[in-house]
């Protein structure tokens, strides 16, 4: 398993995609962090806009930095789909035969380098972020809370990865998986939200807003939960059909 594990790891790493989901990542909280440095620099409409960010929780700020998850989504579909796409899973499946053991060993890979992503993209926002903020005169204090916020994201940044191995592995169509993937989590889920929160809460990005302790979203350990049975049923849907599709 160990050896599998590697392998997929040596995968990831030798391809320019992680570099790019990583750089990518990075970019976006950059471009957040602009934003809000914009928005509390204007004049216009001060008060409004201080008070705005003076509210501003650890658990949002962090939340921040969870975009991440876009990119972990896509990580782990195409680590997965993209063995069909290029059509390596005949060679994959040749050196390790036991298809969970694959799956398994791209669940573990994945996990850990949307971990790593995320970690990255926390850092900057918090060596860029909380100057900016404070330079405005909005101060955030971690205190235990407020790291555990930043624990339940990176742990949420990295399930993402591991759905997206999921959907990799029920739809092989690498492009249709993450079009379908993305629009979902961009698009109809925040609808959801946006629209009757009770139910949106127990969607993903609801589950996101549970860990980094949202007021009206599920509790930490709650969303913890249902995240781990999410990633548990689709994990086996995925093997089930793994191990019933031809790679002939």
């Amino acid at each position: 398993m160990i050896g599998t594990i590697r392998a997929e790891l040596t995968k990831i790493r030798s391809a320019r995609l992680v570099y790019g989901l990583a750089g990518g990542s990075v970019a976006l909280v950059l471009l957040q962090i602009w934003a809000i440095s914009v928005a509390l620099g204007r004049v216009a409409g001060e008060g409004r806009v201080r008070a705005r960010f003076v509210g501003l929780t650890t658990g949002r700020f962090v939340e921040l930095g969870a975009n991440a998850l876009l990119f972990a989504l896509a990580l782990g579909i195409i680590t997965m789909a993209g063995e069909f796409r290029h059509r390596t899973a005949d060679q994959t499946y040749l050196v390790t035969p036991s298809r969970a053991q694959v799956l398994l060993a791209k669940v573990v890979t994945v996990f850990g380098v949307s971990v790593a992503i995320a970690a990255l993209t926390e850092a900057v926002l918090f060596a860029l972020g909380l100057p900016v903020l404070a330079a405005k005169g909005v101060h955030l204090t971690f205190d235990a809370r407020g790291w555990l916020n930043l624990a339940g994201a990176l742990f949420f940044i990295g399930g993402c990865g591991v759905l997206g191995v999921a959907v990799g592995a029920i739809i092989r169509h690498q492009v249709g998986a993450l079009i379908g993937a993305l629009a979902w989590v961009i698009v109809a889920e925040q609808l959801v939200i946006n629209i009757n929160r009770s139910v949106g809460k127990f969607l993903t990005v609801g589950l996101l807003n549970s860990l980094v302790s949202t007021p009206g979203f599920l509790a930490r350990w709650e969303g913890a939960l249902l995240l781990v049975g999410y990633l548990a049923v689709l994990g086996v849907t995925g093997a089930v059909v793994l191990d019933r599709t031809d790679i002939t």
